[in-house]
């Protein structure tokens, strides 16, 4: 469902691609051995966009 979300902003277009490719490629890599490191900084990813996605829905 990331993947269908279109940005109008370039930069915001950019920043979300990134995202999900590093998420996509944590998943993939699920199976084997993950740093704690990369498991945080995905947690902390998806927290941003549940932040923002809930800021863009109620404002």
């Amino acid at each position: 469902m990331l993947k269908l979300l279109v940005c109008t902003d370039p930069d915001a277009q950019k920043e979300h691609d990134e995202f999900v490719k590093e998420f996509t490629e944590f998943l993939v890599s699920s199976d084997s051995a993950c740093t704690i490191e990369e498991q945080e900084a995905v947690i902390k990813k998806i927290e941003d966009v549940k932040k923002y996605l809930l800021q863009k829905m109620f404002v």
